[in-house]
């Protein structure tokens, strides 16, 4: 007797990757309305506060918010304790420094208490140096307007 040799099998076409559910308008807002991190951060006298991510219209708010020189670069004393007043929320979510002049409240903590919260804020927000420079560099130029005739 010979033996068998293997029957050829049919072939198979690869099954194609199943295609992605598309969003609904709901489904997209719900989707991004939860992704705002939070990060709970303990006070140098142990009660916590929780730092919330901004939304992008409040990130917007701040950025406006912010005095620029004439290169776009943020050149605000008060930026961080503008983006802080932002962020830290109780645990319910309610701003901890609801009002403007909180700012001013803010800015005059310690700055190396202070430092822990402005860090993690940051990290939060995608504002590391890392984040700004790939922004940098992926933000289209502006020619100079300064033609130099005077």
């Amino acid at each position: 007797m010979s033996p068998q040799s293997p029957q050829p099998t049919p072939k198979q076409s690869p099954r194609r990757p199943a295609r992605p559910t598309v969003a609904t308008a709901e489904s997209f807002l719900a989707c991004m309305k939860g992704a705002a991190p939070i990060k709970e951060c303990q006070l140098p006298d142990g009660t916590v506060v929780y730092l919330h991510g901004l939304t992008d219209c409040e990130y917007a708010r701040w950025r406006e918010g912010c005095d620029r020189n004439n290169k776009g670069q943020n050149v605000d004393v008060y930026a961080n304790p503008k983006m802080l007043v932002l962020m830290i929320r109780d645990e319910h979510g309610n701003r901890l420094f609801p009002h403007e002049a909180d700012v001013f409240k803010l800015a005059a903590c310690y700055e190396k208490l202070v430092q822990p919260l402005l860090g993690d804020a940051m990290e939060l927000n995608g504002m590391t140096e890392q984040a700004e420079e790939a922004l940098r560099k992926n933000s289209p130029k502006t020619p100079n307007s300064d033609s130099g005739s005077d």
